[in-house]
């Protein structure tokens, strides 16, 4: 779906909303809201926060526009809103006169809804509802997904075949940030735990720590709105006893997951396959696994001490293991390892 046709949809979805609460625009800062209706377009500048710089005004009738500084209003006209029917108006950023007199010329006397509370806006909280109009995917919001899906799996599948031992936490950490960062990938959440820190800790964010046996990489990673989370675990030598069980468990839990993941499935039944998994893999809890991942054995290449990977296989189809062992195929999936560890 070509992007100005997805647009057309996305506006079809607030308008519908707009009609049920009886409004006639929402004002949308959230990065998140904001990102969706303009298929990708960045509003933020910290990315450490939710709440971006810019506002989108989406009205019944009357089209969209972006509200913003001048300092940011050049970067979204000339670069993430080119080519689209959305308007940017700018206030002189140290002017707080001239930004009334902009976000009131733009508003009117609209009745109108907002994701956060804005200065000088009389505005009601956005309905609860709006959050639903984000969870069908577009087509083309599906494709990019994939395709972000699979940025994020081989950034980190790199680092998982190139980490050394003697390499610590932090230098791990900033080989995933460069990988990711290089496919445009920006990292939300970015893990790194070793050996014993990652049997303590189910969220290890990394340190100065070596690492000696193994290690696990994981993130969570956003490009134009969307979001997609990996992680991996290599090792340098055979895992073998609680970590075999623990990484066996996990595999298994995500197979019955995989599996569940169909058109029509009830969420509730779809998230129950989780725990069933556990049951079945002999895994005693939740909480004695570390995030969905999968073990690479990497012993170090001759001459190199540089880890080399076995297993893998393509990625526009994945191997789902079951408890029988028997294999299934699933189409638009990673793979899981061909080799058990």
């Amino acid at each position: 779906m070509p992007r100005t046709a997805e647009r057309r949809h996305k506006h079809e979805r607030v308008a519908e909303l707009l009609d049920r609460h009886g409004l006639e625009g929402v004002l949308l800062s959230r990065r998140c809201n904001f990102a969706w209706y303009t298929c990708g377009a960045r509003n933020y500048v910290g990315t450490a926060c939710d709440v971006g710089n810019s506002t989108l005004l989406v009205t019944r009738r009357d089209g969209t526009c972006v509200l913003t500084t001048s300092i940011e209003q050049t970067r979204l006209r000339d670069e993430d809103l080119k080519g689209t029917d959305i308007e940017v108006f700018g206030w002189s950023y140290a002017d707080a006169a001239d930004r009334r007199k902009v976000l009131g010329e733009a508003i009117g006397h609209r009745q109108v809804a907002a994701d956060v509370p804005l200065p000088d806006v009389d505005a009601e909280p956005l309905p609860e509802d709006f959050d639903r109009l984000r969870w069908t995917l577009t087509d083309g919001e599906i494709e990019r997904y994939r395709a972000l899906a699979g940025d994020v799996t081989d950034a980190v599948e790199t680092v998982a075949r190139t980490v050394e031992p003697g390499q610590t936490e932090y230098e791990v950490a900033g080989e995933a940030s460069r990988e990711l960062v290089r496919r445009g990938c920006l990292p939300w959440v970015l893990l790194v735990g070793a050996d014993k820190r990652l049997e303590a800790h189910r969220h290890p964010l990394p340190t100065g720590k070596p690492v000696r046996t193994y290690v696990m990489v994981a993130t969570c990673a956003e490009r134009e709105g969307l979001i997609a989370a990996c992680s991996r675990l290599a090792a340098f030598e055979k895992i073998w006893g609680e970590l075999a069980q623990r990484h066996r468990g996990v595999v298994t839990v995500d197979a019955a997951l995989i599996r569940s993941t169909q058109p029509g499935v009830d969420a509730r039944r779809h998230l129950r396959r989780g725990p069933e998994g556990l049951r079945h893999g002999r895994v005693p809890g939740p909480m004695a696994i570390p995030s969905p991942g999968r073990v690479h054995r990497l012993p170090a290449a001759r001459g190199q001490g540089r880890p080399g990977v076995q297993g893998g296989g393509a990625r526009s189809a994945g191997v789902c293991v079951e408890p029988d062992d028997r294999r299934h195929e699933v189409r638009g999936h990673d793979p899981l390892p061909r080799e058990r560890p």
